[in-house]
């Protein structure tokens, strides 16, 4: 639910009209977004399986996941 409600914020970042350092810009975009791929392929994932075996899928859900966490231990440090 927070994805649908900051929708609007994140929309105005992206056209310009909030301002914000890139660094920040893109460590924030890739934790958010890349976190709900990894959610989303996860469940694709799971879903297909019992019909068929999506290997791709799984791997992108991995790699997916991975990036996110490394943006968001970014976050966290740059916050220190």
């Amino acid at each position: 639910m927070d994805f649908l409600s900051s929708f609007s914020w994140d929309w105005s970042l992206l056209k310009g009209k909030m301002g914000c350092k890139p660094g920040a810009f893109i460590l924030y975009f890739g934790c958010r977004y890349l976190g709900i791929l990894s959610v989303v392929a996860t469940v694709v994932f799971l879903d297909a399986f019992p019909v068929v075996f999506l290997n791709p899928m799984r791997y992108t859900s991995a790699i997916a996941a991975g990036l996110a966490l490394c943006f968001a231990y970014s976050i966290v440090l740059l916050r220190m």
